[in-house]
């Protein structure tokens, strides 16, 4: 990496030096003002295979320069200046090119790739492209990411029996778009779309895909997953259509709703019991724990039993359903938000306390009720204390309090 244009010339000299020593990666890290140009030396480094170019800028004539990249198999573009041409030119030159990624790149409008057998992974991140034409029969991961409100056409024509990873972010495509999509690639087992506006009724029938996230699909009305081997499934955004699903398969999920416009208590009845019904239908028999963090009231509550399972009535709330092993990270990741309670509801056999002995059910409610007396006593929140208050009539209620930051204000 170097900051001064006035070595560019020294820069030429080691480039050229370093394709006569025939070196096998090559990174160029230009982070000065201006794109670094590059030497044409670098267009027939026949045993180069990585090539990591940042802040530069392609200048060869696509009729008089020869470009050999015979061994090339990652090629790495970020904040490049490349023409439509030049790219296509370069990727015709590669016959080995298995990675391809670009990054804010400029000059290209439409991007075709079209041809390379042995590309497996493209990504593409913040490029403006008008268009994306995609021509890899064994592509196997697809990453467009696009963060202006510029609407790019992408299709897909090959890879339809190997492509596994689709992540779209930004994207423009439409519900009908999508269904061509998941018909026409069966064997997906990972799907992101993240800031698909234009999506309103998604619906999926696989029995590849495993894992499933969803994110800030803002015109979002309706959720259909057939998804038998389905095994994560993750939501962020405002209040979500409770999905048609049976989500006894899942190993794990992460819902996370986000509307600060509405008072604790103040929720749709459908949507709440709807999505309490949803995540009474997990597998708990695996080994499952729920997790829920409550915004508005700043606590946490931990279940094992979902029998015991009272999401707080709020549309600002983040729901975990993990294995226990993964419980510790969970609490680590919300203790950021300095929670006034944790609560634990645990079954009978508990593991999430992991205590060698339990007293009888009456004495454990006994402290249940007791805990959270003195609880009320520590707050003046009223929405807490309502919620505490319904909270005793819950039964049977094995409830474990963590209030040390209350008690130590």
């Amino acid at each position: 990496m170097y900051r001064e244009t006035k070595l560019d010339s020294h820069v030429d000299t080691w480039i050229e030096l370093a394709f006569k020593l025939k070196v096998r990666v090559v990174e160029i890290n230009a982070s000065s003002l201006r794109p670094y140009s590059l030497p044409d030396v670098i267009y027939d480094a026949k045993k180069l295979t990585i090539l990591q170019l940042i802040k530069c800028k392609f200048e060869f004539d696509i009729s008089t320069t020869p470009i050999r990249f015979d061994c090339l198999e990652d090629l790495y573009l970020h904040c490049v200046s490349i023409s439509d041409a030049q790219l296509q030119r370069i990727i015709n030159r590669s016959p080995f090119i298995r990675n391809l990624s670009l990054v804010d790149c400029q000059g290209i409008n439409k991007l075709q790739v079209c041809g390379p057998v042995h590309l497996e992974n493209l990504i593409v991140v913040d490029c403006k492209f008008y268009s994306v034409i995609l021509q890899a029969p064994n592509l196997q991961c697809f990453k467009y990411e696009q963060h202006t409100d510029r609407p790019c056409k992408i299709a897909i024509l090959d890879g339809y029996n190997t492509l596994q990873t689709l992540k779209l972010i930004g994207a423009s495509i439409t519900d009908q778009q999508f269904r061509d999509v998941s018909y026409k690639f069966p064997n997906i087992s990972e799907l992101d779309l993240t800031w698909c506006f234009n999506l309103k009724n998604i619906e999926i029938q696989s029995e590849k895909l495993k894992r499933l996230t969803l994110v800030g699909l803002k015109s979002l009305e309706k959720v259909t997953i057939q998804a038998s081997n389905l095994l994560e499934f993750d939501y962020y955004g405002d209040k979500i259509p409770v999905p048609s699903m049976n989500p006894s398969s899942l190993e794990r999920s992460q819902l996370n709703f986000f509307s600060t416009s509405t008072n604790f208590g103040s929720v749709d009845r459908n949507w709440y019991t709807n999505i309490h019904h949803f995540v009474q239908k997990f597998n708990y028999s695996k080994g499952l724990i729920l997790v829920i963090f409550c915004r508005k009231t700043n606590n946490i509550l931990i279940f094992e039993n979902p029998r015991e399972i009272v999401i707080p009535p709020s549309n600002d709330i983040e729901i975990f359903i993990a294995p226990l092993l993964d419980v510790e990270s969970i609490i680590r990741k919300l203790m950021i938000n300095n929670p006034k309670i944790m609560s634990i509801l645990p079954c009978t056999n508990s593991k999430a306390l992991q205590t060698p002995q339990h007293p009888n059910k009456t004495k454990l409610r006994e402290q249940h009720n007791r805990v959270l007396r003195n609880t009320k006593r520590l707050t003046t929140d009223s929405d807490v204390l309502n919620w505490i208050n319904g909270e005793l009539d819950v039964g049977p209620g094995y409830l474990y309090l963590h209030y040390h930051k209350m008690q130590a204000n």
